[in-house]
């Protein structure tokens, strides 16, 4: 017996794609999500640009996460051509950092995730049903915006960072005025964070997660630390290359990944809580023992808890901020290579460059999130419609694009609104 299900591109996802799985006799035969938007060709833009024009570009991958791109892209270089960076800059990088984690968390929880919670079309019918929660969510986005505003000197596609630095930056006591605002989101949204750790129940869904974070034994990590997993790796970023292939599949234009063993594997506010949640700050860790690492669906309790961690961070930031004595170092170009990972708000982020004498790019390799977490949403959906093939039609199709929103809705970035089809 065969049925066939279509549902037209779902609704709180950046980018274009489709999900088709195959049921026979209730036995999972196929499951594909295939992204279908054309290949967008950064790598192949940055060949011989100068390393300065290097952030700017992959900025542009995304509009929700810049920052990371940014991040990933100066850290790449900077260790090529083995620049040591000034405390104090570093401290407004993570300060930038902060702000984006808090606005993307803010967007993605609030307003792209949080209606799958209670079945509901959209935040505008969530608006209705709980206006404080969706304000508090608004608020906190915006004082993730302003941090990246006053830093980058617009909250998307900041143009300051650059490799050694900044290009500029503001006067100290701009910082110290962003305090109360984001002291204001935090009185905000933690009045509403017991209601919403009581009241947002996560569909069950048991499967084994493979969990793939960086692991840093100073603080929660962000810019720094060893590539590390649920399974006990634990490896220096820059022989990422060494442990993880990316691979072509004939049903996406978007590229997979798993590890040199044949294994999927998730990044994310998933992973990132699991191996790090010691270093979480207090308002996130008191909630942090009901994350059950084996739920994917458990990634935007996950996200919710980050939030409120990259605010904890940056207020404690803010009210310790010392202006640095200079906004970049020099830099001195020589032929060279350097690879990097930050943790963009959906997971590790890897870049390499290759760089000639006067650095130019010779050759670029970027590796987003979304890419290394296709295989795996696979693998996820497969064990949904194992695990709950009993369920009506309607509400596997729902359970299917609430999962993918537990991991990511811009799909964008992957492809160097979704479309659920399901044969019965």
């Amino acid at each position: 017996m065969e049925k066939v299900y279509e549902v037209n591109p779902l609704t709180r996802v950046e980018g274009e794609g489709k999900i088709y799985a195959r049921v026979k006799e209730n036995v999972v035969e196929d499951v594909k999500v295939n992204i279908y938007e054309p290949p967008r060709f950064f790598e192949a833009f940055l060949l011989g640009r100068s390393y300065k024009d290097v952030p700017d570009i992959v900025a542009r991958i995304c509009g929700i996460c810049p920052v990371a791109y940014q991040m990933s892209s100066t850290h790449a270089i900077e260790k090529a051509f083995n620049l040591e960076i000034d405390q104090a800059i570093e401290k407004v990088r993570r300060l930038l950092y902060c702000g984006e984690w808090v606005q993307s968390h803010a967007l993605h929880f609030f307003l792209l995730a949080l209606p799958d919670f209670f079945a509901l079309q959209d935040v505008f019918e969530l608006t209705k049903v709980q206006p404080d929660v969706v304000k508090a969510g608004l608020e906190v986005k915006k004082a993730g915006n302003s941090i990246m505003a006053l830093i980058g000197g617009r909250s998307i596609h900041p143009v300051s960072p650059c490799v050694g630095g900044f290009t500029g930056l503001p006067p100290g006591y701009k910082f110290k005025r962003l305090i109360e605002q984001l002291k204001n989101a935090e009185r905000k949204v933690l009045k509403v964070s017991d209601w919403i750790m009581e009241n947002v129940k996560v569909p069950e869904l048991k499967h084994e997660l493979e969990l793939v974070s960086l692991l840093d034994q100073n603080e929660y990590p962000m810019i720094y630390g060893k590539v590390a997993s649920s399974s006990g790796l634990q490896v220096n970023q820059e022989d990422y290359d060494k442990y993880f292939d990316e691979y072509q599949v004939e049903h996406s234009t978007a590229l997979h990944s798993k590890t040199k063993e044949g294994k999927t594997y998730i990044v994310g506010p998933l992973p990132r809580l699991r191996l790090n949640v010691s270093s979480l700050y207090p308002q996130a860790k008191q909630y942090a023992k009901v994350v059950n690492d084996k739920n994917v669906y458990m990634q935007n309790i996950a996200r919710f808890l980050e939030m409120l961690h990259a605010l904890e961070e940056a207020i404690d930031i803010l009210e310790d901020y010392k202006e640095p004595s200079r906004s970049k170092v020099p830099v001195e170009p020589k032929k060279s290579s350097g690879a990097w990972i930050t943790e963009a708000p959906r997971g590790m982020l890897y870049h390499r460059y290759e760089l000639d004498e006067s650095g130019r790019v010779k050759s670029a390799k970027i590796i987003p999130p979304t890419s290394q977490n296709l295989a795996n949403i696979e693998d996820n959906l497969k064990a949904l419609l194992e695990n709950r093939g009993h369920e009506s039609d309607e509400e596997l199709v729902r359970l299917c694009g609430m999962l993918i929103r537990s991991y990511d809705p811009c799909i964008s970035c992957s492809a160097h609104a979704l479309q659920i089809k399901i044969d019965r």
